[in-house]
């Protein structure tokens, strides 16, 4: 287990040597400029009898010893190294772990699990043959330290580099990619997050550059054509303009926040091995002829169409593991609501939530009536879904 500074001063120490939160401890005039941020950070307030923080907590680790582990949760929690430094570590798809990096005192880890929601995606150890001190942070933290311009600048910074290397690392061991193509993959490509409704690429326009959808929904729709789909993660744009220019046939739009990489096809032409490989492996990965997925009749194709739009932009299509009611079976019992009250002594179940139409089938009259309730989600085995 890791050793906890208890010592305030010693967090107010560690915080003074990292460029990004320093400007936290600022004064003018004798007074702290970011005073009630501070106080609540490192000390906690009590706000009418509600103790509010602290929100940071500076730890020491063992040789060896994890400070993350890859895929658990990590939504709550960020990290800065204050002192030594930290190996990262990932899983190849035979279970064995590598090392890929070096994380070096003043580095943040840790914040794409916080800012993304999703489970770490590398392991975070300890050097074999030495300590090392790291400053845990906690959310609620980020809403008040955004104001300090060196930290907004650091966070947005270090997500886009450890987006960016998590793709290509993924790349080098799909792929193969030698060590030289790795590089220069970090060099020339950006790492990017959008947000809903912004159009990444137009119909017609040149296919300048490859695009590599990491986390998102996509809507693909042709004037010329008349025709439109949605897509989601794991696909590959631009892959056929690496080997002679062309125009996007479609345009394509996000459906909501999207992560995905950018390659500028004009460096991969400098590189001829990195381009040959890059165009010969994604080839995998480039979608379906626009509309292929949808339904060909006449009666069924927007009504498809419909339910897809309605099930990503109300979120369910996110879901790992979801409870719905079908409203053309639910009677209206009430008995979910009443195994839920008898388990937690109150119902957390309300029959109100998002409300959506599918279809089973491939028919139009197929049509199914899915009410998604709104529940706490807190229970490992639900008696309301029983």
């Amino acid at each position: 287990m890791p050793r906890e500074h208890k010592s305030r001063r010693d967090v107010l120490n560690a915080i003074k040597e990292l460029p990004s939160l320093k400007d936290l401890l600022s004064t003018h005039e004798g007074h702290f400029d970011h005073e009630l941020d501070l106080e609540v950070t490192v000390y906690g307030r009590n706000y009418g009898g509600k103790k509010v923080g602290p929100y940071v907590r500076l730890f020491s680790y063992e040789p060896g010893e994890a400070v993350v582990s890859e895929g658990e949760w990590g939504g709550n929690t960020f990290y800065v190294v204050v002192a030594g430094y930290v190996d990262v570590f990932v899983q190849t798809p035979d279970n064995q772990q590598i090392k890929v990096a070096e994380l070096r005192a003043g580095t943040q880890f840790g914040e794409m699990s916080v800012l993304a929601g999703t489970t770490r995606s590398a392991t975070i150890k300890a050097p074999g043959g030495a300590a090392a001190q790291v400053l845990e942070i906690q959310r609620p933290a980020l809403r008040l330290l955004r104001k300090l311009p060196a930290f907004g600048e650091n966070l947005d910074r270090s997500y886009r580099e450890h987006g960016r290397d998590a793709i290509v690392e993924d790349l080098k061991s799909t792929f193969a990619l030698t060590q030289e193509m790795s590089v220069e993959l970090k060099r020339s490509g950006t790492f990017r997050v959008y947000s809903k409704n912004h159009v990444l690429l137009r119909e017609g326009a040149a296919m300048d550059r490859i695009f590599l959808i990491k986390r998102g929904w996509l809507r693909r729709a042709s004037e010329a054509q008349g025709v439109e789909d949605f897509l989601g993660k794991g696909y590959s744009f631009g892959v056929e303009g690496m080997m002679k220019p062309g125009a996007w046939p479609y345009s394509v739009t996000l459906m909501g926040r999207s992560e995905l990489m950018e390659i500028p096809i004009a460096s991969l032409r400098k590189h001829v091995a990195l381009r040959e490989t890059l165009a010969r492996e994604l080839a995998r990965f480039v979608p379906p002829p626009l509309g292929s997925r949808v339904s060909s009749k006449p009666s069924v194709g927007p009504k498809e169409l419909a339910a897809q739009r309605s099930l990503i932009e109300a979120g369910l299509v996110d879901a790992t593991n979801l409870l719905v009611m079908d409203m053309d079976l639910c009677v209206r019992c009430g008995n979910c609501s009443m195994a839920c009250h008898k388990i937690h002594g109150q119902s957390r179940l309300t029959r109100r939530g998002i409300h959506v139409t599918r279809l089973e089938a491939p028919r139009a009259s197929a049509i199914q009536s899915v009410l998604a309730p709104s529940v706490c989600m807190h229970c490992q085995d639900p008696e309301c879904l029983t």
